[in-house]
């Protein structure tokens, strides 16, 4: 089980991975998510390192929207 998880009360799947959308978000507004503690798991660096770039993405995106 991932600690910080418990402590954050975030929304997790049945095998305890915190449950993030598309942009990793969580169910926590401005808590964000990737790689192997999100679904579906551990994964190769590769494809870790590409879900980070998408949730940077996000999180510039959402940023940005907020000082709009």
């Amino acid at each position: 089980a991932l600690g910080f998880v418990s402590g954050l009360g975030l929304a997790t799947d049945r095998d305890a991975l915190v449950e993030v959308d598309a942009g990793g978000r969580s169910s926590l507004t401005g808590v964000y998510a990737a790689g192997d503690c999100t679904p579906p798991g551990p994964q190769q660096i590769a494809v870790a390192a590409g879900a980070g770039a998408t949730v940077a993405d996000a999180i510039n995106r959402d940023l940005v929207t907020l000082d709009s």
